[in-house]
């Protein structure tokens, strides 16, 4: 497991459905969430699809993929054509995925770059962005077709995010 975001006080639920995130950013990050008592989830990075139905499984839980994520997940060349055993395919609903992956390809190549390039080739790239420097305050609303710079101290682009 890369990096996980658990509460100590929550307990997951057994025989629930666990599903995948797709990645809004760069570096790309896979996650899965585990359905948790108190009408709430822990999301898990795994670095492949078999730690997420590992991750699943412990749980006792089984982890279903919305097909149009599916598709993505194999395109990314994260995922096998046919669906391994431990995955189930949902019936394709998540109608704001094609917006966010085209959005995810055109954010492609930002890492590394000074604040001001990467700022600049997104806006001609016809993305809304904001720019993140360390301390900054950032609201919590979200946006799928805003593009988050996450600018280090040397002010290099050190993570994309869509939000």
């Amino acid at each position: 497991m890369t990096n996980a975001r658990k509460s100590k006080s929550r307990e997951r639920v057994s025989g629930a459905r666990a599903w995948m995130n797709a990645p809004t950013g760069y570096p790309v990050v896979w996650s899965v969430s585990l359905p948790t008592r108190y009408d709430s989830r822990d999301t898990l990075a795994v670095e492949s699809l078999q730690e997420a139905i590992d991750e699943a499984a412990r749980s006792n839980q089984s982890l279903e993929i919305d097909a149009h994520l599916y598709q993505y997940m194999v395109d990314m060349d994260f995922a096998p054509a046919a669906p391994p055993s431990g995955v189930s395919i949902a019936e394709a609903g998540n109608e704001r995925l094609d917006e966010q992956r085209e959005v995810h390809e055109r954010a492609a190549g930002l890492v590394g770059m000074t604040a001001q390039s990467a700022d600049d080739i997104a806006t001609q790239r016809g993305l809304y962005v904001r720019v993140i420097r360390p301390g900054d305050a950032v609201t919590a609303d979200y946006c799928a077709t805003r593009v988050n710079l996450g600018i280090d101290e040397t002010d290099h682009v050190r993570s994309v995010y869509l939000g």
